[in-house]
């Protein structure tokens, strides 16, 4: 036989689920408001645990959200007008990222970084040369939100 079990809404935690999903909405808000992006635009996630935001995106009504995983072999190498690198853990994640960016950006693309996760590293500073090496040049830092947005260097001005 089995006896009814009674939750109290007071005592019970918000899901993991609930709570990814409250601060991605948070993270897209913050970053749409930063970029001023249009909800044709086509945005890349770069990341290990990218879901939430991909998702959070969808619900704001962009069609064109795509992921990619670094180090994982991505095969289309489409242009976006976002490319948002999110979780990195170290400077090679970085450079795998700011690799997999650079083949998807146009002269109006723009990059955004979330330095949070970086360790081992100082997360900004190392975005910065990081980004430089890889044709980019840095836009705008946020130090509270610990984000970097990049514009592509064009391809003539670097061989120059």
């Amino acid at each position: 036989m089995f006896s009814p079990v009674v939750y109290s809404s007071e005592a019970e935690h918000p899901s993991t689920s609930a709570v990814d999903d409250a601060a991605s909405s948070e993270k897209v808000e913050r970053m749409l408001g930063l970029l001023h992006t249009s909800r044709a635009a086509h945005v890349a996630l770069v990341g290990h645990h990218i879901l939430p935001l991909l998702l959070a995106l969808l619900r704001r009504g962009f069609a064109a959200v795509y992921g990619v995983r670094p180090g994982s072999p991505s095969s289309d190498g489409e242009t976006a007008d976002l490319v948002w690198i999110a979780d990195m853990r170290s400077e090679g994640e970085l450079d795998d990222a700011l690799r997999i960016a650079r083949a998807r950006t146009s002269e109006k693309t723009r990059v955004v970084v979330e330095a949070a996760t970086l360790v081992g590293c100082d997360g900004l500073a190392a975005i910065r040369d990081h980004a430089v090496r890889f044709g980019f040049c840095v836009l705008r830092t946020d130090r509270a939100a610990r984000r970097t947005v990049l514009a592509a260097v064009p391809r003539q001005a670097m061989a120059a």
